[in-house]
């Protein structure tokens, strides 16, 4: 099954609307941080992205597709998803989590650095 997930921001919040139909929205300070992929430094189209919210739950951004090939321009939107995020939330690369990367799932921490 096919999903369309739009992520963007505004100067407050976050949002992301799964197939055009239901609109969600977080505080950007409620965002403590998200493991992903580096995919500014890796082309890689492989979805596997954790948005961790300040309450304790988490946002899943999941691929279902396991395909060894690269689709070029989802990797291009996803670099662009990363880029964008960074700079919203004000988040660097902290580490990475070697159990996530056993795993196969993007274990690249990225938050505030304090």
């Amino acid at each position: 099954m096919t999903k369309t997930i739009v992520v963007y921001f505004d100067q407050c919040f976050f949002y992301i609307e799964e197939n055009k139909k239901q609109l969600k929205k977080y505080k950007k300070t409620d965002i403590s941080g998200f493991y992903s992929y580096d995919y500014e430094r890796v082309e890689k189209s492989f979805i596997s992205i954790q948005i961790k919210l300040s309450n304790g739950k988490n946002i899943n951004l999941t691929d279902t597709s396991t395909s060894q090939t690269i689709d070029k321009e989802k990797a291009k939107l996803l670099r662009r998803f990363l880029i964008t995020a960074k700079k919203e939330l004000n988040f660097s690369l902290v580490n990475k989590n070697s159990l996530r990367s056993i795993q196969k799932l993007g274990a690249c921490w990225y938050s505030k650095l304090e």
